[in-house]
């Protein structure tokens, strides 16, 4: 499954490869919408209730796409990827949106958007998988919201950069190896109950779910669940 995240900066320029560029029209739109990048580069869609994009399927490299969402009958709320910020599309008005497919990633970047009443995190839906043996610095601006991390020895796992207000992160690290210990950062506020560092048995899971939030400018751990 192609991966979704919003990149920085805009684009221009039509979709990429040889599929139809006449619209590719759904007249009463509701639930989740998964375009088929293989029929067109244009869709417009009516919104008649709220609505989900996922992220696009078969896509070819440079593949730029438009996505166009009409509000009908009362304003309806977006939510794209596994974003938990909704955009807001007011009724009558069309919120529109470009995006383009990297091939080497699998993932679909959205480079413009407009229309709505609430601005998109850049970072929207995309899973990393990495391997650490030193400190942990997660670049959420950059690689997503989703993390796959395996640890070969004991880490400090430090508050991620690029966070934006209500940007909500999962990060699953594996101990490999050995029992690993992963501390994290005072930097973080942690809810109640929530431990400084957990030790992980050797091919066992640590789940983490953190919230960044402007009103405080902190990075929330709502949730850490070690496997048993």
């Amino acid at each position: 499954m192609p991966k979704f995240y919003v990149g920085s900066g805009g684009s221009s320029g039509g979709g990429g490869g040889s599929v139809n560029t006449a619209p590719v029209t759904v007249a009463a739109l509701s639930g989740t919408v998964t375009p088929n990048a293989a029929v067109g580069n244009l869709f417009r869609h009516t919104a008649n209730a709220d609505v989900v994009l996922a992220a696009p399927t078969a896509g070819t490299d440079g593949q730029q796409i438009v996505i166009e969402i009409l509000a009908n009958g009362a304003d309806r709320s977006l939510q794209i990827g596994d974003s938990t910020d909704l955009v807001s599309i007011p009724s009558g008005t069309w919120w529109t949106a470009r995006l383009i497919y990297h091939a080497a990633d699998d993932e679909w970047v959205l480079t413009e958007d407009d229309g709505g009443s609430a601005a998109i995190p850049r970072v929207l839906y995309s899973t990393r998988a990495s391997s650490h043996s030193t400190d942990i610095t997660l670049d959420a601006a950059a690689a997503g919201n989703n993390f796959s991390l395996t640890v070969t020895a004991n880490v400090a796992f430090n508050v991620p950069t690029g966070l934006s207000d209500h940007q909500a992160l999962q990060v699953v690290i594996l101990a490999s190896g050995g029992t690993r210990t992963i501390t994290l950062s005072g930097s973080f506020a942690r809810v109640v109950g929530i431990n400084t560092s957990y030790a992980v048995p050797s091919g066992k899971l640590l789940r983490l779910s953190l919230r960044y939030s402007a009103l405080n400018s902190v990075c929330l751990v709502e949730a850490a669940a070690l496997q048993q």
